[in-house]
């Protein structure tokens, strides 16, 4: 990044600010600290009146559902956008007032019907159930019978309908009845407003609902037509009036003073040429480079298709600082990676492969979403190899036997583990996994304070020490039981091996260590860890000596790996051996019903498999790797002219 200084007259503002938005390059900083000469820009004459248009295009498109259309098609803005706008802004909303007038008397009626329905099986007009001097009138409804309302009064009128009653009592009878009422869980339902037989005024309302349904079907139509006719050109408006509002508040941006005005901002270092050659252009500019950076530079991550598609994550946790290495290769590996191992099975791996490749095409609009679908689809690669290669299985079921294949000097045999039976491999792996992300982190921390603090770079090769002393001691301890996972055996033996291919006599010295409670503790690996504690000493005080132990258990951390692969094993399998007799031998019904149980036993696990392997995926990315150099905080990259949904490169 360079940053850049553009200045000129007050005449110019407007055609810079229309180069600049066209090439899309320059990151604005904004001015904020004015005084008697410089003062903040002011917006330029057009912003009111296109404010103005476009807050009633976004008005239309509310009443249109316009972000409900499913494909967008570019057309011509010309002529006097704003004028086509307002007139159909009038056409429009006194549509929609129309319909909202209508929809509003039918939600009146429907609660006027709805108050009536109780009192429509009486024959009784409603000016009677009130006015009366002598008399008190009990409507509403009870949960017990009235037997014994004789013993209570005498004299009485009552009308009843599926335990809502109309019940007249002499008035000097009203508080016994009411106790009556209450211990049969008597709930009074007031009578309506309104004079004439209920049912006679719910047929005339519902003549009148369907008049109005008419009408409203009719005004819904008219609506749906100048969406049809307008949508597009309403849309094209929306991005040609935003473009034309944007750059009128520009000058708010600027510094200006009484015949001109300054534009201060950045611009990628290769873009500058390009930059001035626009500006240039304009001839009474004059743009200046300013090479001695005063406050750190925005960011903008420069990967090339498709890691790019991965920096969305890398936002979403926090923009790299300027000077800091950026992670998004790394993320763009390991997380598809993670989450392949914890899926692990064939059948699963290509359901997520055809998911992701079914939502990316119906998701134009949604670049970030479309991007995870992407992770997704590799995510879903990985879990087919790890599915063939590894642990082969599809749907949890063995689909071949064990095979040999020679790779130069290794042997390696596949499929490598079966996940029930294998599950202490499958934590080794897991750590191996640690170890190498970890170690990842460590280096990447290491060049990123090299720069600054060479004690807190010192600090970092001694995390590094203390990692390999972790790995080494775990390996060793594996290794060294009665019977050594392949895991360890493979990496405690990888020495001698590469040593007697290249012709060398070279031994890994396993057993050299202190025997404690049947566990060989390396000296190695007690080097290592020594060696380390210094460095740590030494970069960052003794306090970073009881750090370590939150290392080890970042280590462990990465079992969530072997975890959640052997959990949904284990629940496929389970399944399985539940349905597939059913679904085998169960005849035509069991074919039957015992297949729809099995698809949907299947699909829960791949959902949940599939969320739970995503969190803890993306969780040792950003809990465990970033917290070992990634500090964030950085400003991101927001070039003038560029839409917010674009995630890539200027």
């Amino acid at each position: 990044m360079c940053r850049v200084l553009i200045v000129g007259p007050h005449d110019s503002l407007d055609p810079t600010v229309d180069a600049l938005y066209s090439l899309e390059v320059l990151h604005i900083l904004d001015f904020l600290e004015e005084d008697e000469t410089f003062k903040m820009g002011k917006p330029s004459a057009k912003s009111a009146s296109a404010s103005d248009s476009l807050i009633k295009l976004r008005s239309i498109s509310s009443i249109l559902e316009l972000d409900e259309l499913k494909e967008k098609k570019e057309v011509p803005v010309e002529g006097d956008v704003g004028g086509k706008i307002t007139s159909l802004e009038l056409q429009i909303s006194d549509e929609d007032n129309a319909r909202k007038k209508i929809e509003s008397r039918i939600s009146a009626i429907d609660l006027r019907i709805k108050s009536l329905e109780p009192f429509s099986n009486f024959p009784l007009t409603l000016e009677l159930y009130s006015g009366y001097d002598s008399l008190q009138v009990f409507t509403g409804r009870v949960s017990k019978g009235l037997e014994g309302l004789s013993g209570v009064v005498k004299s009485f009128e009552l009308f009843g309908h599926e335990k809502f009653i109309a019940l007249f009592v002499p008035k000097g009878k009203a508080s016994n009845v009411q106790s009556f009422l209450s211990d049969r869980g008597f709930v009074a339902v007031d009578v309506p407003e309104g004079k004439g037989l209920p049912s006679s005024i719910i047929k005339k309302l519902k003549t009148e609902k369907k008049g109005l349904e008419k009408r409203l079907e009719k005004s819904q139509e008219t609506l749906n037509t100048l969406r049809e006719k307008h949508a597009h050109f309403l849309l094209s408006a929306e991005d040609f009036l935003s473009i034309e509002v944007e750059k009128a508040e520009a000058p708010l941006r600027c510094c200006t003073t009484e015949h001109s005005f300054a534009l201060d901002g950045w611009i990628p270092t290769e873009r500058y040429d390009e930059v001035k050659a626009g500006l240039d252009r304009i001839g009474t500019l004059y743009v200046e480079k300013i090479e001695e950076e005063e406050e750190e530079s925005p960011v903008l991550l420069d990967n090339p298709e498709p890691v790019s598609r991965v920096e969305f994550l890398i936002h979403m946790f926090s923009t790299p600082d300027s000077d800091e290495l950026d992670p998004t290769p790394i993320v763009f590996f390991v997380f598809p990676l993670f989450f392949g191992f914890m899926i692990g099975d064939i059948g699963y791996g290509v359901m997520m492969m055809v998911l992701a490749l079914a939502l990316q095409s119906k998701l134009k609009g949604m670049p970030d979403f479309r991007n995870l679908m992407l992770i997704m689809f590799w995510g879903g690669l990985f879990a087919l190899f790890f599915g063939l290669f590894v642990f082969g299985d599809a749907f949890g079921i063995p689909i071949f036997e064990h095979m040999e294949v020679q790779f130069g000097f290794i042997t390696l045999k596949f499929p490598l583990f079966e996940k029930l039976h294998d599950v202490v491999n499958l934590l080794l792996l897991s750590i191996v996994a640690a170890f190498i992300h970890l170690g990842i982190g460590y280096v990447f921390g290491f060049i990123n304070e090299v720069k600054h603090n060479k004690r807190h770079a010192l600090a970092k090769v001694g995390w590094i020490s203390v990692l390999i002393g972790f790995f080494t001691l775990i390996i060793v301890m594996a290794y060294m039981r009665d019977y050594p996972p392949s895991v360890a055996t493979f990496f405690v033996e990888l020495p001698q091996t590469v040593g007697q291919t290249i012709g060398l006599n070279i031994a890994f010295p396993a057993d050299w260590g202190l025997v404690l409670g049947g566990w060989t503790i390396s000296y190695i690996a007690i080097i290592f860890l020594v060696v380390g504690i210094i460095f740590l000493v030494v970069g960052e005080g003794p306090l970073g000596v009881v750090e370590t132990i939150s290392l080890l258990a970042n280590m462990v951390s990465y079992a969530r790996l072997a975890g959640v692969a052997v959990a949904k094993g284990a629940t496929a399998n389970a399944f399985n051996s539940m349905l597939l007799p059913w679904f085998l031998g169960g005849g035509i019904v069991g074919l039957v019903i015992g297949g729809v149980f099995l698809v949907l036993s299947h699909l829960v696990v791949f959902v949940l498999g599939a969320i739970s392997s995503g969190i803890q995926a993306i969780r040792l990315n950003y809990v465990e790797f970033f917290l070992k150099f990634f500090k964030g905080n950085g400003l991101k990259f927001k070039p003038f002219g560029k839409a917010e949904t674009v995630s890539k490169e200027v």
